[in-house]
């Protein structure tokens, strides 16, 4: 398990089939850290359905809203991707495309995905590119970025 500390940085690939992309990388509350897509290496599809990790499925059917309290993290659109410290979902987090600033509320194993519901990520397809950044003190106290 790696630690990053102000000023580094780590790239990881997500791929939208795991439950769980294990990132390696073991986040400290005491530290803020900044997340970005840097590259889309695969479309981003749930079935047949285009989708995108800031806003999910682009043109949802109008049916998905009835098993909505199916998706993993139920405050975050279908297919958006999704962090969490450890593999505890009260810590789950939105990421998107970009998250400044998250402070994690525990110290542990960072991983994420594509939020869908359990039992449904064979079908999925799409794998990005995520760069996870410490951030220097000084960013971190005065809430920059």
């Amino acid at each position: 398990m790696q630690e990053l500390y102000p000023g580094q940085s780590q790239i990881i690939v997500v791929d939208t089939r795991n439950k769980w992309n294990s990132s390696k990388i073991y986040l400290k509350s005491d530290f803020a850290y900044d997340f970005e897509v840097v590259q889309i290496n695969e479309e981003w599809k749930d079935d047949t359905l285009d989708a995108n990790p800031e806003i999910g499925i682009i043109s949802p059917p109008f049916y998905l809203n009835l098993f909505n309290f199916l998706k993993r993290f139920t405050k975050a659109n279908w297919y958006v991707l999704v962090g969490s410290i450890g593999k505890n979902k009260k810590t789950f987090f939105k990421i998107g495309k970009h998250l400044r600033h998250y402070i994690p509320p525990t110290n542990d194993e960072f991983y994420c995905f594509a939020n869908d519901a359990e039992g449904f990520y064979f079908n999925n397809q799409g794998k990005l590119t995520l760069k996870i950044s410490c951030l220097e003190q000084e960013k971190v106290s005065k809430g920059l970025s």
